[in-house]
Protein backbone atom coordinates (compact mmCIF):
# COMPACT_ATOMS: atom_id res chain seq x y z
CA UNK A 1 0.00 0.00 0.00
CA UNK A 2 1.42 3.36 -0.99
CA UNK A 3 1.39 6.29 1.42
CA UNK A 4 -0.82 8.23 -1.01
CA UNK A 5 -3.66 5.87 -0.07
CA UNK A 6 -3.22 6.34 3.69
CA UNK A 7 -5.48 8.64 5.70
CA UNK A 8 -4.90 9.91 9.20
CA UNK A 9 -6.26 12.59 11.50
CA UNK A 10 -5.08 14.69 14.44
CA UNK A 11 -5.41 11.87 16.98
CA UNK A 12 -3.66 9.46 14.62
CA UNK A 13 -0.78 11.87 14.04
CA UNK A 14 -0.26 12.53 17.76
CA UNK A 15 -0.05 8.84 18.66
CA UNK A 16 1.97 8.08 15.51
CA UNK A 17 4.61 10.72 16.30
CA UNK A 18 4.97 9.36 19.84
CA UNK A 19 5.22 5.83 18.45
CA UNK A 20 7.90 6.92 15.97
CA UNK A 21 9.97 8.48 18.76
CA UNK A 22 9.77 5.28 20.82
CA UNK A 23 10.65 3.17 17.76
CA UNK A 24 13.69 5.39 17.11
CA UNK A 25 14.84 4.95 20.71
CA UNK A 26 14.57 1.17 20.35
CA UNK A 27 16.06 1.10 16.84
CA UNK A 28 12.96 -0.60 15.50
CA UNK A 29 11.51 1.95 13.06
CA UNK A 30 11.67 -0.37 10.04
CA UNK A 31 10.55 -3.50 11.89
CA UNK A 32 7.59 -1.65 13.37
CA UNK A 33 6.71 -0.18 9.95
CA UNK A 34 6.61 -3.73 8.55
CA UNK A 35 4.35 -4.85 11.40
CA UNK A 36 2.05 -1.88 10.93
CA UNK A 37 1.79 -2.56 7.17
CA UNK A 38 0.71 -6.13 7.97
CA UNK A 39 -1.74 -4.90 10.61
CA UNK A 40 -3.51 -2.35 8.38
CA UNK A 41 -5.80 -4.76 6.49
CA UNK A 42 -6.72 -6.54 9.72
CA UNK A 43 -7.80 -3.36 11.52
CA UNK A 44 -9.46 -1.62 8.56
CA UNK A 45 -12.68 0.21 9.45
CA UNK A 46 -15.67 -2.01 8.78
CA UNK A 47 -13.60 -5.15 9.24
CA UNK A 48 -14.53 -7.77 11.81
CA UNK A 49 -11.71 -6.97 14.25
CA UNK A 50 -12.33 -3.22 14.02
CA UNK A 51 -16.04 -3.73 14.71
CA UNK A 52 -15.22 -5.99 17.64
CA UNK A 53 -12.67 -3.60 19.18
CA UNK A 54 -14.97 -0.59 18.83
CA UNK A 55 -18.24 -2.28 19.83
CA UNK A 56 -19.76 -0.24 22.68
CA UNK A 57 -21.49 -3.36 24.03
CA UNK A 58 -18.09 -4.85 24.93
CA UNK A 59 -16.67 -3.81 28.28
CA UNK A 60 -13.19 -2.35 28.65
CA UNK A 61 -12.05 -5.52 30.44
CA UNK A 62 -13.37 -7.72 27.64
CA UNK A 63 -11.73 -5.48 25.04
CA UNK A 64 -8.43 -5.77 26.92
CA UNK A 65 -8.81 -9.55 26.98
CA UNK A 66 -9.44 -9.58 23.23
CA UNK A 67 -6.30 -7.50 22.60
CA UNK A 68 -4.30 -9.85 24.78
CA UNK A 69 -5.67 -12.98 23.13
CA UNK A 70 -5.21 -11.71 19.58
CA UNK A 71 -1.93 -9.79 19.83
CA UNK A 72 0.16 -10.71 22.89
CA UNK A 73 3.29 -12.55 21.81
CA UNK A 74 2.35 -12.17 18.14
CA UNK A 75 3.46 -8.57 17.66
CA UNK A 76 6.35 -6.55 19.05
CA UNK A 77 6.15 -5.26 22.59
CA UNK A 78 5.98 -1.70 21.27
CA UNK A 79 2.95 -2.43 19.09
CA UNK A 80 1.28 -4.48 21.80
CA UNK A 81 1.76 -1.66 24.31
CA UNK A 82 0.26 0.80 21.81
CA UNK A 83 -2.79 -1.44 21.42
CA UNK A 84 -3.19 -1.70 25.18
CA UNK A 85 -2.80 2.08 25.57
CA UNK A 86 -5.38 2.80 22.88
CA UNK A 87 -7.71 0.34 24.58
CA UNK A 88 -7.19 1.95 27.98
CA UNK A 89 -7.83 5.43 26.50
CA UNK A 90 -10.88 4.16 24.57
CA UNK A 91 -9.20 5.15 21.31
CA UNK A 92 -9.18 1.80 19.48
CA UNK A 93 -11.47 3.33 16.86
CA UNK A 94 -8.49 5.51 15.88
CA UNK A 95 -6.16 2.54 15.38
CA UNK A 96 -6.31 2.66 11.54
CA UNK A 97 -5.46 6.39 11.60
CA UNK A 98 -2.61 5.80 14.08
CA UNK A 99 -1.19 3.04 11.88
CA UNK A 100 -1.49 5.20 8.75
CA UNK A 101 0.00 8.15 10.63
CA UNK A 102 3.00 6.07 11.65
CA UNK A 103 3.71 4.97 8.08
CA UNK A 104 3.29 8.55 6.84
CA UNK A 105 5.61 9.84 9.58
CA UNK A 106 8.27 7.26 8.69
CA UNK A 107 8.06 8.20 4.99
CA UNK A 108 8.25 11.90 5.86
CA UNK A 109 11.23 11.29 8.15
CA UNK A 110 13.01 9.62 5.24
CA UNK A 111 12.07 12.35 2.78
CA UNK A 112 9.86 10.02 0.73
CA UNK A 113 6.52 10.83 -0.83
CA UNK A 114 4.15 8.88 -3.05
CA UNK A 115 2.61 10.92 -5.86
CA UNK A 116 -0.23 10.01 -8.17
CA UNK A 117 -0.14 11.45 -11.67
CA UNK A 118 -3.37 11.42 -13.65
CA UNK A 119 -2.48 11.52 -17.35
CA UNK A 120 -4.44 11.46 -20.62
CA UNK A 121 -2.20 8.72 -22.04
CA UNK A 122 0.32 6.51 -20.30
CA UNK A 123 3.78 8.02 -19.92
CA UNK A 124 6.89 6.07 -20.92
CA UNK A 125 9.53 5.25 -18.30
CA UNK A 126 11.68 8.26 -19.24
CA UNK A 127 8.78 10.69 -18.87
CA UNK A 128 7.76 9.12 -15.55
CA UNK A 129 11.32 9.58 -14.25
CA UNK A 130 11.44 13.18 -15.51
CA UNK A 131 8.11 14.08 -13.87
CA UNK A 132 9.11 12.33 -10.63
CA UNK A 133 12.47 14.12 -10.60
CA UNK A 134 10.85 17.53 -11.17
CA UNK A 135 8.27 16.97 -8.43
CA UNK A 136 10.97 15.62 -6.12
CA UNK A 137 13.13 18.69 -6.71
CA UNK A 138 10.19 21.01 -6.00
CA UNK A 139 9.32 19.14 -2.78
CA UNK A 140 12.90 18.29 -1.77
CA UNK A 141 11.80 14.67 -1.41
CA UNK A 142 12.29 11.33 -3.10
CA UNK A 143 9.18 10.70 -5.20
CA UNK A 144 7.56 7.40 -6.09
CA UNK A 145 5.24 8.19 -8.98
CA UNK A 146 2.18 6.15 -9.85
CA UNK A 147 0.31 7.08 -12.98
CA UNK A 148 -3.38 6.65 -13.65
CA UNK A 149 -4.74 7.09 -17.15
CA UNK A 150 -7.75 9.41 -17.52
CA UNK A 151 -8.47 10.16 -21.21
CA UNK A 152 -10.92 12.95 -20.24
CA UNK A 153 -7.93 15.14 -19.36
CA UNK A 154 -7.21 15.57 -23.11
CA UNK A 155 -3.58 16.42 -22.32
CA UNK A 156 -1.36 17.64 -19.50
CA UNK A 157 -1.70 16.03 -16.10
CA UNK A 158 -3.06 16.26 -12.60
CA UNK A 159 -0.72 15.59 -9.69
CA UNK A 160 -1.93 14.39 -6.31
CA UNK A 161 0.47 14.71 -3.38
CA UNK A 162 -1.17 13.74 -0.11
CA UNK A 163 -4.36 15.79 0.10
CA UNK A 164 -3.22 18.37 -2.49
CA UNK A 165 -4.29 18.17 -6.12
CA UNK A 166 -2.51 20.23 -8.77
CA UNK A 167 -4.50 20.33 -11.99
CA UNK A 168 -2.46 21.21 -15.10
CA UNK A 169 -4.68 19.34 -17.53
CA UNK A 170 -5.87 20.73 -20.84
CA UNK A 171 -9.47 19.98 -19.84
CA UNK A 172 -9.07 22.16 -16.74
CA UNK A 173 -7.49 24.99 -18.75
CA UNK A 174 -10.35 24.86 -21.27
CA UNK A 175 -12.91 24.97 -18.42
CA UNK A 176 -11.16 27.99 -16.91
CA UNK A 177 -11.11 29.80 -20.27
CA UNK A 178 -14.83 29.05 -20.79
CA UNK A 179 -15.67 30.38 -17.32
CA UNK A 180 -13.69 33.57 -17.95
CA UNK A 181 -15.40 34.10 -21.29
CA UNK A 182 -18.85 33.56 -19.78
CA UNK A 183 -18.03 35.93 -16.92
CA UNK A 184 -16.70 38.56 -19.38
CA UNK A 185 -19.87 38.23 -21.44
CA UNK A 186 -22.03 39.01 -18.41
CA UNK A 187 -20.19 42.23 -17.64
Amino acid sequence: MSTSELKTDTVGRVYAEALLELAKEQGSVDALADEVRQLLPIIAPGGELHRLLTNPAISDDERGAIITAVFEGKVSGLLYNLLRLLGDKRRLGSLPEVAAGYLLAVADERGQVDVQAYVATELDAGAVKQVADQIGAALSKTVTLTQKVDPSLIGGLKIKVGDRLIDASVASQLRNMKNKMVAAGRS
